[in-house]
């Protein structure tokens, strides 16, 4: 009971979360779509689980799936309970809690303030792709995690070496597997460590053995290791989609970000006593996740890659603001409630596909189907 009352802010946060997870499911999710939760991609991951429970042959689709099996997976062993659809929908909820948790806990640690790392917590996940493609049967909510849990663990390792050297080993293997978009972010991980920790023979001895794990992985689900560097998608590419795909992610959070970008090396105007390395640890992390954006498609899923660095710069603008006016509390939970209204906005306009005709003329075809 002690352990509720301590945390039961964290729990209203998780259960607005919840909340805005189910109305998706309920409302957002069945437009313009004959099956609700589904996207284009959404039977090839069936295919995919299918095949783990002996239902479905290798085909080339789900050889492609398979590169991001640890979704389909536990899908696939919940099926029995729920059905495949439904399996997905729970393991992305239950991947959506432990990833809130672990950025409440990274928030925490790093502002030292629980105001705002509850207000990380809610501004993530009422984010438009959140909305969008969490509550779906899809794999998206995996890369979220894993970008969470690569940048807790990266800011704050474990002190005894053997335990952190066994964890990155498991970690970076888990990462990749989960999505192989999040070898991006392991980059960070091992160049931080490489360069600012200089950890030399530690990191390129885990890095062998996460790599072997891997492989390792995709040869016992008979997929091919050089196919692992074909996977990322190219096209989908013009500099309308670069602006398209943030806007749609962040849209009326760049406000906060442009001040808090303003304020960001100015530590007295806010609450923050950042970590050791706390802003290389998000310059490195940004441009890793940035890289792999403009190397890949222009979508607004892998631009959302990016998250943990704009949630850390909007609060700093957030604090700008709110310790201005008479009231912070009041002031930030207004801004976070703006926010909140602006992700469904942005959540509907996508799903309705509104823009479409204008992305055919400016573009070449919809952009709808390119996000």
């Amino acid at each position: 009971m002690d352990f509720f009352q301590r945390n039961k802010l964290l729990f209203l946060v998780l259960f607005v979360g919840t909340t805005q997870f189910l109305f998706s499911v309920l409302t957002i999710q069945k437009i313009n779509t004959e099956i609700p939760s589904f996207f284009i991609d959404s039977p090839e991951y069936i295919s995919t689980s299918k095949f783990f429970l002996g239902e479905a042959e290798h085909s080339p689709i789900v050889s492609k799936r398979l590169f991001s099996s640890v979704i389909p997976f536990l899908s696939a062993m919940l099926s029995g309970l729920m059905g495949l659809p439904s399996a997905y929908l729970f393991v992305n909820f239950i991947f959506l809690i432990i990833c809130s948790v672990i950025l409440y806990l990274y928030f925490r640690k790093t502002f030292g303030d629980e105001k705002y790392a509850l207000i990380a917590v809610a501004l993530f996940m009422t984010s438009m792709p959140i909305i969008v493609w969490v509550p779906a049967v899809l794999v998206d909510m995996g890369t979220y995690l894993g970008c969470a849990i690569l940048l807790y663990y990266t800011s704050f390792p474990f002190h005894d070496k053997l335990k952190d050297f066994m964890a990155r080993i498991f970690l970076y293997a888990f990462a990749v597997l989960l999505k192989p978009s999040l070898a991006a972010i392991v980059l960070f991980c091992v160049l931080y460590q490489f360069f600012i920790r200089k950890e030399f023979i530690s990191v390129f001895i885990s890095g062998v053995c996460s790599v072997l794990i891997v492989f390792s992985a995709y040869e016992m689900m008979n997929i091919s290791v050089g196919s692992f560097f074909g996977f990322f998608p190219a096209g989908h590419r013009h500099w309308l989609l670069v602006i398209s795909s943030f806007t749609f992610a962040y849209h009326i959070l760049f406000i906060l970000v442009f001040v808090g970008l303003k304020y960001f090396r100015k530590i007295n105007l806010t609450f923050i006593k950042p970590p050791k390395d706390f802003f290389s640890i998000n310059a490195l992390y940004l441009l890793c996740a940035m890289a792999f954006f403009f190397n890949s498609a222009y979508v607004i899923r892998f631009a959302f890659l990016t998250y943990p660095v704009f949630l850390t710069v909007s609060l700093y603008g957030m604090a700008y603001f709110a310790k201005r006016t008479k009231s912070e509390n009041k002031s930030l939970i207004y801004l976070t409630s703006i926010y909140m209204l602006s992700s469904n906005i942005a959540a509907l306009v996508y799903k309705t596909r509104i823009l479409e005709n204008i992305g055919k003329e400016l573009v070449g075809q919809s952009w709808w189907y390119m996000f």
